[in-house]
């Protein structure tokens, strides 16, 4: 399965990619810093909003320290929160969202990491979507 990385608010296709694979998945991991809401802290966008859902289950994270991750269906409620929390980054400006993925029955993901950069895991079923779409791969400006 191939990878592609880029950087979200300069990839012009970038709201229609991002909704075109929020419509499809069905699956989600946030990554938040734990403890209190704190304005001052960036990487705490979103986790008002996010702890609020009770379908969300709230796992341990190893990827840095004093975070957790919270995981769980994605269904319409969690796709517009989503979609509100990224939407700075159609303008080119940084989302709220430090750290997530969506995923799609584990056939393929669009992870977001450090707000902006986006790895696409590229399957032949993501590809004809995308193309079927209008959405051409080579068009996203990689690293």
């Amino acid at each position: 399965m191939a990878s592609k990385a880029f950087h979200i608010c300069s990839t012009p296709d970038w709201e229609e990619i991002f909704s075109l694979v929020l419509s499809k998945c069905d699956e989600l991991h946030v990554v938040l810093p734990e403890g209190d809401f704190d304005i001052e802290n960036p990487l705490m966008g979103g986790k008002l909003e996010l702890e609020k859902l009770a379908q969300l289950k709230v796992l341990p994270w190893d990827g840095t320290e004093n975070a957790s991750k919270l995981t769980g269906k994605l269904g319409d409620t969690e796709k517009n929160i989503l979609y509100k929390m990224m939407e700075p980054s159609f303008d080119g400006e940084k989302p709220t969202l430090w750290q997530f993925s969506i995923i799609r029955d584990s056939s393929y993901s669009l992870t977001i990491s450090d707000f902006t950069e986006c790895i696409l895991k590229i399957t032949p079923e993501l590809e004809s979507l995308l193309l079927k779409n209008g959405l051409d791969l080579d068009s996203l400006s990689g690293h």
